[in-house]
């Protein structure tokens, strides 16, 4: 810090904190307060739950399926619906359905036994009459048919307890047909008849009914027979109700083969309908309609069935679906949440035990809160990202360690100033004639607080600086993500990280000058505590004998910290020792009595008035007076803890040196041999653990099902612009919501290629490479030219049609005629306005995704374009690797397609929100990669910067930085981590957490003034190693806190902020200290200037003159004059020849115990 700086601090915020603490802290929290007012005025505070806008949407992964999306809420399925009038139209109560619950039956041994059995049967059907059977059902039941009775809970009671109907023959309990409603209050026996009947394909079952008879999903009973809407076999209506084990070997029907008959897992879905009575439709005051669904599930449905006990009749019973699982996410949320407030709470009390007043830790928690609403403004201003996701909260878990670790630092120094700075017999006369109004003893008093504040700014400030910039700049790394989230994840951790630095080097000062002058006297009652101190004592800041410091002795009572050194003369001040071979003699500094300078005289100095100076970068008295490994003549006053780093640490190091720095160099090689091996995930990432109800429950409905909720599709997708499917033209790129995504973009004149007859034929062709294709479900592609293929040749169905017009379809009937299958297709699906189908069978096939295969213009009713929408076998939770293979197994049916058909189709191209899935994974772990590389870069540049150039201490830091980084990579190989979503995004942080003890251990070893690198890593690890002690525990504190979390994320991240902090501890404290006492610089070893000058680039170097506190050795002085000057003849300085009476040991030779 230069002269300019220390006297602008001095005059413009030293003096005024010392002399009104209260309102200058009251000053500093107003600015962030009304920044924070206006941040969440202006941008009203709401939490992202949904993680919609978790991909990476500059890729074209990510805008293909947006515009696929798009595309589908800017179209129509069908040209002729008039949405108005159906908006309008009054419904029949309940006939929309809106809202599924589930309920899910899992044995307790997963994987084995048999879930539909009779007896387990009776079972569920008893925990679906607890809710069907009561009055208030009927008022909330999907009613499918307009006043009709409620639909059944879908389970497989529907077919086990079916409606006998016979005909056939059967009966009631042998062969026949029954009605798949569940009305009868008996399971037919036998239950293995009754399965087996419906897994057998329909052409098997020509003829009578089986046995297990034949059933219907609807029928007449005037003609059983003729009308019985056969429940299909293939794919079978118990697919979405048994296990992926349950039916045929490789699910292809052989007589010849006995199928598994068996599931350890079922489910029963509960239905709800809109709209409700006194409602005219579904979006009719649709909260409140909403409100009151939630209501009914919350109290009617979940209440009794989560209350069954937990293995029940061998079962375990789950519960699933709306407003079900929101509410029990928000729950494990707000739990979560707890945990974090109470890490917060445990980080206040280590702080409380560090600096010994709850008053300095939790008001610096309070400036390390706020840090988060400010970050919110800035955040909001620059990126506008609207709502605060997730990640966003776990920035508090990472800045309630930083900013620890500052407070710290500024505390430590504020205490250790006191065993520096002298406290002065009386004041200046410029000082004096300022304050009249104040007495000798205030003055003096003032002045030295002044004296000591401006002391801890030049050692705390410059620290706090490195490590704040270099982890802000490691965080903001994360801007250059496409994945939204991480990117405003990675700008507000970065902000918060600044704004914590603001706060502690503005607001945090003023708290720790009114700790000193105001609530340190109080604490411990001294006055009653001291039998030695008198009255005038008492008054004085309390004695270190209150806190058993130099208990039973009174001597050097007065000062700060419980105790100060006599006053030294103010005239003589020791400047600085060196070596002249073999014998010591020490330059020391002496101010001629009554001397002035003309700048002292101009201030107002009398002659003989002491000048309080800060020491400047010495931070000790006299550092070479008591030989090479004792420099402390006050080693005593401090703290054990800095006295354990001063005596044992630095000497147990420095006697092992060469072993710790061999161990390290292994260490590193091994950890960056098992880095490299981190792969990605063979599993897909998990939000909650399976075993918990909540994940169970989801685990076991995405995966454990023959057919789950939701199959695994992919979309070819022809007369979309294949180039650029999406315009992104003033949207933005911070916001996940749906408005954010742009406009669809589509081929000019399409449609003409289709109406061509060639057209249609190649469409057919591609719906044939479609249901080929790799990986489909029992060939189940939807072909919307199919069918209107089917629809033209079927003279019931198109009994207008004009003699000689079948298919292909003429093209100027084309359009017409293509717009009249649509809309009777679609009427046949009972499709709602928004294009869902009105259908809840687990089992459906792919006839379901009809409205997504058909794009027409809302205005002009012009087909925009088709897709063809492909079940796949793929499981719910692929990884990205299994996913990546299946995308270029499609891509070359679509490379084929283009090739072939390219001409007649255009050029088309495929979508899933797998590929989605599969690109925000491997986006992730390519910007862990990207990120750690760069940060480490950006690391080593700013810790040059930062050390004026010395390159060689820059790179033993970053070494040591590299070390942690690949340490911890290797560990998570070890443990058997994979490289997920989760671990990637705990690697976007990796660096920046890394940086901040090596940083600070290798800042303060750059600025001590000793002359051997024993006797500076010594000094470091004195002043600055309680510090990095204290933050390490207390971010590693309030990470195990997180260990508890039930979110898999959390608990992860806290696991992974535990990991790195203990790490990067350790490797400060042995690697790093070891290896600076081998070859950390002396003098101008290691600096880039040395190199610029002697290339010619940068002016040679001048001697400086000689200052008070450095050696002579640093500053080149060997065998200088007798007399120096220090400010241009500022003061005078005599040599004083001393006897050191130590050896020339150096670096290399054994150290002596301390003789402190």
């Amino acid at each position: 810090m230069g002269r300019r700086a220390v006297n602008f601090l001095h005059r413009h915020y030293v003096r005024p904190v010392v002399r009104n603490p209260k309102k200058c802290a009251a000053g500093w929290m107003v600015v962030p307060l009304l920044l924070a007012v206006i941040g969440f005025w202006a941008w009203p505070f709401e939490i992202e739950t949904a993680g919609s806008g978790f991909y990476p949407r500059s890729t074209y992964i990510a805008e293909a399926w947006d515009a696929l999306v798009e595309a589908e809420l800017a179209t129509t399925p069908d040209p002729a619906f008039d949405f108005a009038a159906y908006e309008a139209d009054e419904k029949h109560q309940q006939e929309v359905a809106a809202y599924t619950v589930t309920v899910l039956y899992r044995l307790g041994d997963l994987g084995t036994g048999d879930v539909i059995s009779a007896e387990k049967l009776a079972y569920i059907r008893g925990v679906e009459d607890m809710v069907s059977q009561r009055a208030d059902w009927q008022d909330y039941c999907w009613r499918p048919q307009e006043g009709g009775p409620c639909s059944p809970v879908q389970s497989l009671n529907m077919f086990t307890q079916a409606t006998p109907l016979g005909g056939g023959g059967g009966g009631g309990g042998g062969g026949g047909y029954y009605l798949a409603d569940g009305g009868s209050s008996a399971v037919i026996q036998p239950v293995d008849t009754t399965k087996l009947a419906l897994i057998t394909p329909e052409d098997h079952l020509a003829g009578p009914p089986p046995p297990g008879g034949r059933f219907c999903r609807s029928a007449s009973p005037a003609n059983v027979t003729a009308s019985c809407a056969v429940v299909e076999a293939r794919p079978s209506a118990l697919d979405g109700f048994v296990a992926a084990n349950f039916g045929w070997p490789n699910n292809a029907y052989d007589p010849d083969t006995a199928p598994d008959l068996t599931s350890y897992v079922t489910r029963s879905a509960f239905v709800l309908g809109l709209p409700l009575a006194g409602y005219k439709s579904p979006q009719d005051r649709e909260e409140e309609q909403e409100a009151k669904c939630k209501q009914y599930v919350l109290d009617v449905i979940n209440t009794p069935i989560s209350a069954l006990d937990e293995e029940e009749d061998g079962m375990r019973v789950l519960l699933t679906g709306d407003f079900v699982d929101d509410e029990n996410i928000n729950g494990i949320i707000q739990r979560d949440g707890m945990l974090t407030m109470f890490s917060i709470a445990v980080v206040v009390l280590i702080m409380w035990f560090h600096t010994s007043s709850f008053f300095l830790a939790s008001l610096g928690m309070l400036h390390i809160v706020m840090s988060f609403p400010l970050a919110y403004f800035f955040t909001q201003l620059f990126l506008d990202v609207g709502k605060t996701g997730m990640l966003q909260f776990m920035s508090l878990i990472i800045i309630i360690g930083i900013g620890a670790d500052d407070c710290f630092i500024l505390v430590d120094a504020w205490k250790q100033s006191s065993h520096e700075i002298a406290r002065p017999q009386r004041v200046p006369r410029i000082v004096r004639d300022k304050c009249p109004g104040k007495s000798e003893e205030e003055l003096v008093y003032e002045e030295w607080l002044v004296a000591r504040l401006e002391w801890t700014f030049h050692r705390a400030a410059s620290a706090m600086l490195i490590t704040s910039v270099t982890s802000s700049a490691a965080f903001f790394i994360n801007v250059l993500s496409p994945i939204p989230p991480i990117r405003v994840f990675g700008f507000f951790t970065g902000c918060m990280t600044i704004v914590n630095y603001v706060l502690v080097i503005t607001y945090y000062p003023c708290v720790v000058i009114a700790w000193e002058r105001w609530v340190r006297p109080l604490q411990g009652f001294c006055a009653l505590c001291c039998p030695c101190a008198d009255q005038a004592l008492r008054q004085l800041p309390c004695c270190s004998c209150c806190f058993g410091r130099n208990a039973g002795s009174c001597q050097n009572t007065v000062g700060s910290e419980g105790a100060t050194e006599t006053p030294a003369p103010p005239s003589a001040t020791v400047a600085a020792a060196s070596k002249n071979g073999k014998e010591g003699s020490a330059v020391v500094a002496v101010q001629q009595p009554g001397a002035l300078t003309p700048s002292a005289a101009e201030a107002g100095y009398d002659a003989g008035d002491p000048a309080i100076e800060v020491v400047g970068r010495s931070h000790r008295l006299d550092p070479d007076s008591f030989g090479p490994f004792d420099t402390r003549e006050n080693i005593n006053d401090f703290r054990p803890l800095e006295r354990f780093f001063y005596r044992r640490w630095a000497d147990g190091i420095w006697r092992g040196r060469f072993l710790v720095a061999f161990v390290s160099v292994v260490v590193f090689a091994l950890s960056l041999a098992y880095a490299v091996q981190l792969a990605s995930s063979d599993e897909a990432a998990e939000f909650i653990p399976k075993n918990h109800p909540v994940g169970m429950a989801f685990d076991l409905k995405q995966n454990a099902f023959k057919r789950g909720e939701e199959v695994q599709n992919v979309f070819l997708v022809f007369g979309m612009d294949a180039r650029q499917p999406i315009d992104r033209t003033g949207t933005n790129p911070n916001r996940a919501g749906d408005d954010e995504k742009g406009e669809p973009v589509f081929s000019a004149d399409w449609d003409r290629l289709l109406a061509r007859e060639a057209g249609q034929q190649a469409m057919l062709r591609a719906c044939e490479a479609a249901r080929t294709g790799p990986k489909v479900r029992d060939e189940e592609a939807l072909c919307a030219m199919g069918m209107f293929r089917d629809y033209m040749l079927d003279g019931s169905k198109n009994a207008n049609l004009t003699e000689g017009i079948g298919f292909p379809c003429p093209e100027q009937y084309f359009a017409a005629k293509f717009q009249e299958f649509a809309s009777w297709q679609l009427s046949q699906l009972n499709v709602s306005p928004d294009g869902g189908v009105q259908e809840k069978s687990f089992g459906q096939s792919v006839s379901a995704t009809f409205p997504s295969a058909l794009l027409f213009d809302q205005t002009t009713n012009r087909l925009l374009a088709i897709t063809i929408p492909v079940n796949l076998t793929v499981p719910n939770d692929e990884t990205a690797e299994r996913t990546q293979q299946t995308y270029d197994a499609w891509q070359a049916v679509v490379d084929r397609l283009a090739r072939d058909e390219g001409a007649l189709l255009g050029v088309g191209y495929q979508s899933s929100i797998m590929y989605v899935g599969m690109k925000t994974e491997q986006v992730l772990v390519y910007s862990a990669w990207q990120g750690i590389i760069v940060s480490l870069a950006m690391a080593f540049v700013l810790l040059v910067l930062f050390t004026h150039g010395n390159i060689l201490l820059a790179t033993i830091a970053t070494f040591n930085i590299c070390s942690v980084v690949f340490t911890l990579m290797a560990l998570m190989v070890a443990i058997g981590w994979e490289l997920g979503i989760i671990e990637s995004i705990c690697l976007t942080i990796l660096v920046g957490l890394s940086v901040d003890y090596v940083i600070h251990l290798c800042h303060a070893f750059n600025e001590s003034i000793f002359r051997s690198r024993f006797q500076r890593m010594q000094d470091a690890l004195t002043v600055i190693g309680i510090s990095i002690l204290s933050a390490g525990l207390t971010t590693f504190a309030s990470a195990v806190v997180m260990f508890f979390c039930v979110v898999i994320f959390f608990e992860r991240f806290g696991q992974f902020i535990a990991i790195t902090v203990a790490l990067s501890a350790l490797q400060t404290f042995f690697p790093f200290t070891a290896w600076c006492m081998i070859l950390g610089p002396l003098g101008r070893q290691g600096d880039l200037r040395v190199l610029f000058e002697h290339c010619g680039l940068m002016e040679a170097k001048q001697p400086a003159p000689l200052r008070r506190g450095k050696s002579a050795l640093e500053e080149g002085q060997v065998g200088a004059p007798v007399e120096a000057k220090r400010h241009q003849s500022e003061v005078e300085m005599t040599v004083v020849s001393t006897d050191n009476a130590h050896d020339d040991l150096g670096d290399d030779a054994k150290p002596r115990r301390s003789l402190v």
